[in-house]
């Protein structure tokens, strides 16, 4: 069983997973640096046009490599945004996979807790 003690000298390990950076590779683009996604760009996403583009949202602003903000890349692709650049650097289906991609590596789809134990009261 997990003690408080155990949590302590985890620490540094368990904060490392809020820091982890994942190297996707997308098919005619070429290899990708993302960030792990957190419970705040999950609740943006949702409210990113009322939801629709959710997708869309998580995979441009958890890519740190490239820098889909950069002035002078939003301006080559006559877009304001990072999202709408990254529209015009992915088909649908891309974004989507990527999506998926990211959300398993932050542990949004993966079953991570399981029952060991069915306790009774006494």
């Amino acid at each position: 069983m997990l003690t408080a003690k155990e949590l302590i000298k985890r620490k540094a390990e368990i904060e490392n997973k809020f820091n982890k950076q994942t190297m996707i590779a997308i098919s005619g683009l070429g290899e990708c640096k993302f960030r792990t996604v957190t419970k705040d760009d999950m609740e943006d996403s949702f409210a990113y046009k009322d939801g629709s583009e959710a997708d869309e949202y998580i995979v441009a602003n958890t890519m740190v490599e490239p820098d889909l903000t950069d002035p002078e890349l939003l301006s080559a692709y006559g877009v304001s945004n990072n999202v709408d650049l990254l529209k015009k650097l992915l088909l649908f289906g891309e974004i989507k996979s990527v999506a998926e991609v990211l959300l398993k590596e932050s542990k949004y789809t993966d079953e991570c807790a399981q029952v060991v134990e069915n306790l009774k009261n006494s």
